[in-house]
């Protein structure tokens, strides 16, 4: 599924009919240059947003979600704590969290992965330990490994869009998805914490 306008209230209202409400404020003059992409599995979407122009967003994420900016810097307020990301760091979002993001524009890709299935990973992984699992949003600064991990396993989503896929196929990607994710997430010592807004 694709979707394109310049229109920055037409997209507003396109995007509260999946998402729920939210507003957004573009920066800036000229097309807005809204472009985005999305692909489902079982338990994930997975999309490709582009802004040619500056914008602000705020809303609230109705499932555990992953921004990876590709380009462009962005800075998300939650409360009084943000996060600032650059190109290749991920950005975890709870379930519930309402935030703020303010975007320099370009190339974000976000996943939104089921609850359930990213709750039991990270679980999984830690049986027979303290399970500390995040309740605010997280900036993960990746190691090579688990950026390899991740940028793999959405690649290999990506290659199953043809509708003749096999659905074991799709399936396996899922979960392979998920378990790079959970690794990330799930790694303490690669959680940077969020800062206090100055006053």
């Amino acid at each position: 599924m694709a979707m394109g306008s310049d229109d920055p209230d037409e997209v507003t209202s396109w995007i509260s009919q999946r998402d729920g409400y939210h507003s957004r404020v573009v920066h800036g003059t000229g097309p807005y240059g809204f472009r985005l992409s999305r692909l489902s599995t079982r338990h994930a979407h997975v999309a490709w947003g582009r802004t040619r122009l500056a914008n602000t967003i705020r809303g609230r994420f109705r499932s555990p979600t992953f921004h990876l900016p590709l380009e462009g810097r962005q800075e998300y307020s939650f409360g009084r704590s943000r996060l600032e990301a650059s190109a290749g760091t991920l950005i975890f979002v709870p379930q519930g969290t309402e935030t703020t993001r303010r975007s320099a524009g370009g190339t974000i890709l976000a996943i939104e992965i089921d609850a359930g299935a990213l709750s039991a990973e990270v679980h999984g992984r830690q049986v027979g330990s303290s399970v500390n699992w995040p309740l605010v949003p997280l900036a993960l600064d990746l190691s090579q490994a688990q950026r390899h991990l991740v940028y793999e396993a959405i690649a290999e989503l990506v290659g199953l869009l043809e509708p003749n896929t096999s659905p074991d196929l799709r399936t396996h990607a899922d979960r392979r998805l998920i378990s790079a994710l959970a690794s990330a997430v799930g790694s303490n010592s690669a959680a940077s914490r969020p800062l206090p807004v100055a006053a």
